[in-house]
């Protein structure tokens, strides 16, 4: 996967940094002020005990800047990974994340494993998928059966 270091809300973040302990879910957002990207970072924010178990790292990525995002923890009431900001679309084009506009992020999930190796890629996810939602934790190592759930 493409390393990078960017400012986040928790200060400096190296993609190849956290992928030394611990695998990565990049959740690349359209911006700051839409609910439905809002929606997104919630459901992160609300199942990132199961995250931590699966011994992952989340990483909020936008085009808005830190200001945006840190307006953005206020009213979510803060979140427990860091959000991303992103000058620029060059992350968004090295990743394939560009929406049809061109000028932002798609709402879309990349999960790292501890290699550095793309796992899985969802270029359009909906937080509201719960298909979704199962490949993403099965691609960070939980072992999910329907007839369980």
């Amino acid at each position: 996967a493409p390393d990078f270091t960017l400012p986040s809300t928790k200060g400096s973040i190296s993609l190849g940094e956290l992928l030394k302990t611990k695998s990565v879910l990049l959740a690349f957002y359209t911006e700051d002020h839409t609910l439905e990207c809002q929606g997104e970072l919630t459901l992160l924010k609300e199942e990132y005990s199961i995250f931590e178990y699966l011994e992952a790292e989340v990483l909020g990525i936008g085009v808005d800047t830190l200001e945006s995002h840190r307006a953005l923890l206020k009213r979510l009431g803060s979140l427990p990974y860091p959000l991303v900001s992103v000058k620029g679309l060059t992350l968004c084009a090295t990743y394939g994340v560009l929406d049809k506009t061109g000028k932002r992020y798609r709402r879309a999930v990349y999960i790292i494993n501890r290699w550095g190796n793309i796992a899985l890629i969802i270029p359009e996810f909906e937080p509201s998928n719960q298909d979704q939602f199962m490949y993403i934790l099965q691609a960070l190592g939980l072992n999910v059966l329907d007839e369980s759930l």
